[in-house]
């Protein structure tokens, strides 16, 4: 720890070396806790969000890897999330919401883990490492929701219902009306003579 300090400040002296990233500081810390980070992170999952297996498990180490060394670079490239992005499993266990809380958890992993080894962040360099982190979600939500409409491009369309009529089956086929039942008012009728042989 003590030579990484004293090496973060002879690189931050007066001099011709003034030209490296500034926020090498918070690159070089990531890069050097990333084994603790991702202990914590999956820890979290595990019993925060009851998950077997983080979404994330494949995507994290690449991902904060590809981060420090982009805020350790002189020339950082503008997406450096990019890589670790494409190796978001397709199907996040808990959905878009699962992803999200992942992401809050690698999160606090990472600070947490910083803070634990007294590691001192200004406050320019949190915000970048923590846009980093906001593009990363970001991206990786519109990736899943692209998946998701290729996987299943035609929504599910309830046929409306029918006026047309129904010819009965034969079971449906309706009885006629009963004989209407003789009152007491009513005459009997008169039998019927027989022809005079």
């Amino acid at each position: 720890m003590h030579a990484a300090q004293g090496l973060l400040r002879f690189l931050t002296s007066s001099g011709p070396l003034q030209m490296v990233n500034p926020m090498m500081g918070v690159g070089f810390y990531v890069e050097q806790s990333l084994h603790e980070i991702l202990g914590r992170f999956h820890d979290a999952v595990k019993h925060e969000l009851k998950f077997e297996e983080p979404t994330l498990r494949l995507a994290a180490p690449i991902l904060l890897r590809d981060i420090a060394r982009a805020m350790k670079s002189r020339s950082p490239p503008p997406e450096p999330w990019r890589r670790g992005i494409l190796l978001v499993l397709s199907q996040p266990e808990g959905g878009i919401k699962g992803l999200v809380r992942e992401f809050s958890l690698l999160r606090r992993a990472v600070w947490d883990t910083l803070a634990a080894r007294r590691h001192a962040l200004p406050g320019g360099e949190r915000r970048t490492l923590e846009g980093h982190l906001d593009e990363a979600l970001a991206a990786a939500a519109e990736r899943w929701a692209d998946l998701v409409r290729l996987l299943d491009p035609v929504p599910l369309r309830i046929a409306p219902a029918t006026s047309e009529p129904v010819a009965p089956g034969p079971a449906q086929i309706p009885r006629p009306p009963p004989l209407p039942a003789r009152t007491a008012d009513a005459p009997e009728p008169s039998p019927k003579k027989k022809p005079a042989t």
